[in-house]
């Protein structure tokens, strides 16, 4: 069902919703972090995975695409791409495997992120690293909407009709407090006008005019 709903994305031409660069998120990165290889889960048409490599030298990029259209187009960009659901139940990834792996707006499209992240963790090397970015339900326009009695799924956002979860900041948190992986830095987008109107309201309201949520863990190297 959600494969087929993805699909309709690609077909009806949606193709911000694929190549969309994703450098507000990889903006979270340690500027001396050594990537060897990195893992772009969701990875789309392969257009951030592509420019992760030109900035950070990685040496070998992978990909996880569901959307076999969009799978083909990453499959020009990364060294390795999968055309496959990222909650199989076996996966083609070895322990320890890569220093990055990358959820940018994909665990809310799964039934169980909470599993399917914590699987994950084990194909981190130890001292690698877990980016995720998610939509934050708990956004303003999404409660004003509640108040009037509202909840109406669009194309796109917060209320993208693909989307299966939803999560606010702390459950954001919540989602990768997994034992062995360490929350190194929150990031939290805004807009312009609701950055000056959180400074002026003293951060009190921060998570209403949130839009998405970025968390980046690092993985103890004991692990």
């Amino acid at each position: 069902m959600l494969r087929s709903l993805l699909e309709k994305h690609s077909l009806n031409g949606d193709q911000i919703y694929y190549t969309w660069i994703r450098d507000d998120l990889l903006s979270l990165l340690p500027d001396d972090i050594n990537i060897d290889k990195s893992l772009d889960v969701g990875c789309g048409a392969g257009n951030t995975s592509e420019y992760l490599k030109r900035k950070f030298d990685v040496r070998e990029t992978v990909g996880i695409e569901v959307v076999p259209a969009v799978a083909a187009q990453a499959a020009a960009r990364l060294d390795r791409v999968h055309n496959i659901s990222v909650e199989d139940e076996r996966l083609p990834f070895q322990e320890n495997e890569f220093d990055l792996v990358l959820f940018a707006d994909v665990l809310e499209h799964l039934v169980d992120p909470w599993s399917v992240l914590q699987r994950f963790v084990r194909f981190v090397k130890p001292g690698g690293y877990i980016l995720t970015s998610l939509p934050n339900i708990q956004n303003w326009k999404i409660l004003l909407q509640l108040f009037f009695g509202r909840w109406e799924y669009q194309d796109g956002g917060i209320m993208d009709r693909t989307h299966l979860r939803f999560f606010t900041v702390k459950s954001a948190l919540q989602l990768v407090h997994i034992p062995g992986l360490r929350v190194v830095r929150l990031e939290r987008t805004m807009g312009r006008t609701l950055k000056a109107l959180n400074v002026l309201t003293f951060g009190l309201f921060r998570n209403h005019f949130t839009y998405h949520i970025y968390v980046l863990a690092q993985k103890s190297m004991n692990e």
